[in-house]
C-alpha cells in the first residue's frame, strides 16, 4: 500500500506540484505528511506558527535533505547542500559577491543584457524563452566575464541540453538513475553534464588570478592562498559552486521574469501604475532613471507578489537531525520535514482572495518571514534572492517603460517542474508595442534591423 501511495505522490507531484499541495491541505489541513521518493515520509506545513518553528531550529536540529534530489545536478559540494560549518564557512565567502557594491555593478551586465536583446524582438515573444536568454547572458558576464556571443551561445546550448535532461522523473525517482545502454534517460542526462561541466572546467583552467577582474570565477581564485597547482578535489568544488550560480540563477529568474510578463499583459492597470511611477525621471538610458526605477513601491509590489503566486521552489524540506515536537507529528532523527510554500502563500487567513493577482496587499501590509518566503527561510535562504530581485526589477522596467506589452492569444499557463525549478507548462506568448519613451537610438536600431526570433 505504501509503493503504491509513493507512486501515486510522485506521479501527482511531477503532473502538478501546486495541484497536489492544494489538494492535500483540502483532505488533512495545514499540515500533513507525504510519501516522497528517495526520502519516505516528509511532513509538511504551511501554518504560519509551525513555519516559524521550522525556520528558528538550529543546524543541529534541521538541516538540508540528505539525500539531496538535486546532488546529481549541482554537485555534492554545492552551496544549497553543505551542512554546518562547512556551509557556513561557504557562504561567508559568496556572500559579498551579491550585496552592496557587487550588486549596483552587475546592474550594468543587467542593462546591457536587456538592451541587446531589445533589439532583436520578435512577434510574438516566447516570454520563457526571451527571459532564458537575457538573464543567462547576465549570468554568464556575472560569473565568468564572458561577453561573446559565440561562448554565450555554447553555454546556452549547454545548459539547455541538461535541464532537458534532467526531468521530473529523474528528480523525483531515484530508482530511475541507472544506465541503459548509453541511450537512457540517465544516460543522457550523464552525457549532458559533461558537456558543460568541461566548459566550465575550461574557464577555471585558463584563469590565472586577476586582482582586477570582477566576476565571480577571477574572486573565486583570488581566495586561493595555495601555490600548488589546483587539486581535482578543488577543481570539482569550485566547479559545484559555479554550476549551483550559474543554473539557480538563471532558471530561478528566467521562470519569475516570465510570470511576471504574464501577469503585466494581463493585468494593464498595474502595467500602467507601473509605468507612471518609474518615468517620473526622464531618458530611459540615464542612471538616474534606473535608481529612481529601483525606489519603486508599484514595482517591488508587483514583483512580490509574482513571487507569491508563483514560487519557483514550491517546498522547502529539512532533514532532522534531533527530535523535534511539530504540532501534533513527533519527528525523529532520520526523518524529514518541510514547509509547503506554495499552501503558505494561499493562505486566506493571511492573503484574503488568495488565488487573486493583487500587488496591492504588498502596499498596505508588510509580510514577516514564516508568512512569505519565496527564497527559502533561515540560514538556508538563497543566497542570491538580492541579485534577483535586482535583476528582476531592472529587466521589467525597462521593458514596461519601452513597451506596452499584451498576450497574443489568451492562455491561463499552469505551472510544472522544468529542471531545477517551476516554471509556466503553456508558452506565454506576448506582443510588444513600442511607447513614444523608446529612445531614438534604439528606434533606429529597430528600422535597420530584422528582429531575429529568440533561440528555444
Amino acid at each position: 500500500m505504501r509503493s503504491f501511495t509513493r507512486l501515486s505522490h510522485a506521479a501527482r507531484l511531477g503532473l502538478n506540484v501546486e495541484r497536489f499541495f492544494h489538494s492535500m491541505r483540502v483532505r488533512h489541513g495545514n499540515t500533513f505528511s507525504v510519501l516522497m521518493p528517495g526520502l519516505n515520509d516528509v511532513v509538511f506545513t504551511s501554518d504560519p506558527i509551525l513555519v516559524s518553528q521550522l525556520l528558528q531550529a538550529d543546524s543541529g536540529t534541521l538541516s538540508s535533505s540528505l539525500p539531496s534530489p538535486l546532488e546529481p545536478l549541482l554537485g555534492n559540494g554545492s552551496l544549497i547542500l553543505l551542512q554546518g560549518q562547512a556551509h557556513a564557512q561557504e557562504r561567508q565567502q559568496l556572500k559579498p559577491l551579491f550585496q552592496g557594491t557587487c550588486l549596483h555593478r552587475y546592474s550594468g551586465f543587467i542593462r546591457q543584457a536587456i538592451s541587446d536583446a531589445d533589439q532583436h524582438l520578435a512577434s510574438p515573444l516566447d516570454a520563457q524563452a526571451f527571459m532564458k536568454q537575457v538573464t543567462l547572458d547576465v549570468i554568464l558576464r556575472a560569473i565568468f566575464g564572458i561577453n561573446t556571443p559565440d561562448r554565450r551561445a555554447l553555454f546556452s546550448a549547454a545548459i539547455g541540453r541538461l535541464l532537458a535532461s534532467f526531468s521530473s522523473l529523474l528528480l523525483l525517482v531515484p530508482q530511475s538513475r541507472f544506465s541503459l545502454f548509453g541511450i537512457g534517460p540517465w544516460d543522457r542526462f550523464l552525457q549532458a553534464r559533461q558537456a558543460l561541466d568541461d566548459l566550465i572546467f575550461a574557464e577555471i583552467r585558463q584563469r590565472a588570478p586577476d586582482q582586477n577582474a570582477d566576476d565571480i570565477l577571477s574572486h573565486l581564485l583570488r581566495q586561493r592562498t595555495d601555490p600548488l597547482p589546483m587539486s581535482e578535489a578543488e577543481l570539482r568544488h569550485i566547479r559545484d559552486q559555479l554550476t549551483t550560480l550559474l543554473l539557480a540563477g538563471h532558471e530561478t529568474t528566467a521562470n519569475s521574469l516570465a510570470w511576471a510578463l504574464y501577469y503585466l499583459a494581463t493585468h494593464t492597470a498595474a502595467q500602467s501604475a507601473i509605468r507612471q511611477e518609474i518615468n517620473t525621471v526622464p531618458d530611459i538610458d540615464n542612471s538616474a532613471w534606473i535608481s529612481n526605477a529601483m525606489k519603486s513601491d508599484r514595482l517591488d509590489a508587483f514583483c512580490k507578489e509574482v513571487l507569491r503566486l508563483r514560487p519557483v521552489v514550491p517546498l522547502v524540506i529539512r532533514s532532522v537531525l534531533k527530535p523535534i515536537t511539530l504540532g501534533q507529528h513527533l519527528l525523529l532523527p532520520g526523518t524529514y520535514v518541510g514547509v509547503a510554500t506554495h499552501n503558505l502563500h494561499t493562505d486566506p487567513q493571511l492573503y484574503p482572495q488568495p488565488h487573486a493577482f493583487q500587488p496591492e496587499r504588498f502596499l498596505q501590509r508588510k509580510y514577516k518571514t514564516h508568512e512569505y518566503l519565496p527564497f527559502g527561510g533561515s540560514d538556508k535562504k538563497c543566497l542570491g534572492y538580492g541579485f534577483a530581485l535586482h535583476e528582476m526589477k531592472i529587466i521589467l522596467a525597462s521593458l514596461v517603460a519601452r513597451h506596452a506589452i499584451r498576450l497574443h492569444q489568451p492562455v491561463e499557463p499552469v505551472a510544472s517542474i522544468q529542471g531545477l525549478v517551476m516554471g509556466p507548462k503553456q508558452k506565454i506568448l506576448l506582443e510588444l508595442s513600442d511607447l513614444p519613451a523608446v529612445t531614438p537610438a534604439l528606434a533606429e536600431l529597430r528600422k535597420q534591423k530584422t528582429p531575429a526570433p529568440v533561440p528555444e
